[in-house]
């Protein structure tokens, strides 16, 4: 089975139990945190990957990761599930691909921008305005600062890049010139 698969199918679970319990939210941020945590501490994977440390003891590791994490029970027992299972190695994948369903079930879009100076609020209520417009649903903005951009704005909606900035239309216009087309 592939990784997507998998990721996908834990996710779409952990997704419908947080909308029954209204808290796709704290699921989120939870996960966020166990992701930062086996990402921080790498031989926190190690361990409970090893197939010589006794069940007893991942099950001791995991409950003490889920007090210092102050885990809600579900993430505890979504968590325990992963182990069981051996799918704890997917973590980071369940966790990205929750984001993509728990969005999409909330009719949420996250769009990244890139600016080369940070949106003045007129600014970014227009964008935010646009996008809704066009996409019919809720627009998260996730704002970026890149100086090297010299002006205007790189939009990324769904892994599409709509790229309006200076440095492009500069490089467009040197490959124009170098290339004579």
């Amino acid at each position: 089975m592939s990784v997507s698969v998998i990721s996908k199918r834990y996710a779409r679970a952990l997704v419908q139990l947080g909308q029954e319990r209204n808290l796709l939210d704290p699921f989120r941020e939870e996960l966020g945190h166990l992701v930062q945590a086996f990402a921080v501490e790498k031989r926190l994977a190690l361990l409970l990957q090893s197939p010589s440390l006794p069940k007893a003891k991942k099950e001791a590791v995991l409950a003490d990761l889920v007090v210092l994490l102050k885990l809600s029970g579900e993430i505890s027992n979504f968590l325990g599930l992963l182990q069981s299972k051996d799918r704890l190695r997917y973590l980071q994948q369940i966790e990205e691909e929750f984001g993509r369903q728990a969005d999409e079930a909330s009719g949420l879009q996250r769009v990244q921008v890139n600016t080369a100076v940070a949106l003045q609020d007129g600014e970014r209520n227009a964008l935010i305005a646009s996008l809704a417009a066009r996409s019919g649903r809720e627009i998260v903005l996730e704002e970026h600062c890149d100086p090297t951009l010299i002006g205007g704005l790189q939009v990324v909606v769904a892994g599409q890049v709509l790229d309006g900035t200076v440095r492009t239309q500069l490089q467009r216009i040197a490959k124009t010139i170098t290339e004579g087309e």
